[in-house]
């Protein structure tokens, strides 16, 4: 165990690095590159530009997340459910450093479908589509084969 949790904070420590690079080298710069856009956008609010009202409410939005993020990481023993946890805390705990550093998030990546976006919001919306797609049977039943066998014999219509 403490070996993955070595891993999982090495991991973390890379990705916070690789995005607070990626923020420095390309918010400063304005090009386009194979029909995307560069340029610095200064979001005021969550991934994607969605934004939920006043601080208290993101608060509370965040809040929330991160004590579900928590729970699923303890409570699994799914790896895709961890990593899925580990990129979307990685994405989160980059863009808040923005936030608390700058009072903003630094969007820079502008792929033409309404909306600039960085690294950590890349990573954020990886690891939700890991939680979504990488649900952990492995607690379900410990009979979970004679259970899928049973499926199959039940009659069709």
């Amino acid at each position: 165990m403490k070996n993955k949790l070595f891993v999982y904070c090495l991991l973390l420590a890379v990705l916070l690095f690789v995005d607070q690079i990626t923020k420095a080298i390309f918010a400063n710069r304005d090009f386009y590159f194979l029909g995307m856009h560069f340029h610095l956008v200064k979001n005021y609010g969550l991934s994607f530009g969605l934004n939920f009202g006043n601080a208290l409410d993101l608060g509370i939005i965040v809040a929330a997340l991160v004590a579900f993020l928590v729970y699923l990481f303890v409570n699994s023993s799914s790896g895709k459910i961890n990593y899925g946890v580990l990129l979307v805390v990685a994405g989160a705990a980059g863009n808040l450093i923005d936030r608390l550093r700058l009072g903003f998030v630094r969007d820079f990546w502008d792929i033409r479908l309404g909306f600039t976006f960085n690294f950590a919001d890349a990573l954020i919306f990886i690891g939700l589509l890991m939680l979504l797609f990488g649900k952990d049977y492995s607690k379900t039943s410990p009979n979970a084969d004679s259970n899928t066998d049973a499926m199959r014999q039940m009659p069709q219509n």
